[in-house]
């Protein structure tokens, strides 16, 4: 649970991953939709990382972090694929190189390229806005390497 208006919070599992399909089981348990909460990847360090993370409210987006500084590589935009306020959502990315497919619910969402980071951890977030209190769950982690 967050429990700090503006405040994120993460964990990461400590491996290594180039090429891989990453996918994780969420469910916003309460507090606020409007939250943000999903996966991290190619995480290097807690500056320097991808994140591809969903909102309560029914909005998705796809950003980096590179020394701290945070960039919208897909903005937030809304998608009727999200299940909305206390509901679960099936998250999953696939990362081979530069090229990023985003799914939620098993459906394609988006889309993009970026060059930042080619490796790295993978990990879950979860973090609030205005109103603290967001209660998210994660279950099912799980990753597939794609063959080189």
């Amino acid at each position: 649970m967050v429990e700090s208006a503006d405040y994120s919070f993460w964990s990461v599992a400590g491996k290594n991953f180039t090429d891989a399909v990453v996918e994780v089981e969420t469910y916003q348990v309460a507090g606020p939709d409007n939250n943000n909460y999903g996966l991290i990847l190619r995480y290097q360090d807690d500056d320097n990382f991808y994140s591809f993370e969903i909102s309560g409210d029914g909005y998705y987006t796809f950003s980096k972090s590179v020394e701290g500084q945070f960039f919208s590589i897909i903005p937030w935009r809304e998608s009727a694929a999200i299940n909305l306020g206390q509901a679960a959502n099936l998250l999953r990315v696939e990362a081979v190189g530069r090229d990023f497919a985003l799914y939620i619910n098993d459906e394609l969402v988006d889309a993009a390229i970026d060059s930042e980071f080619s490796e790295g951890d993978i990990g879950l977030l979860a973090g609030t806005y205005d109103e603290a209190g967001a209660h998210i769950s994660f279950d099912n982690l799980r990753v597939w390497e794609m063959a080189e």
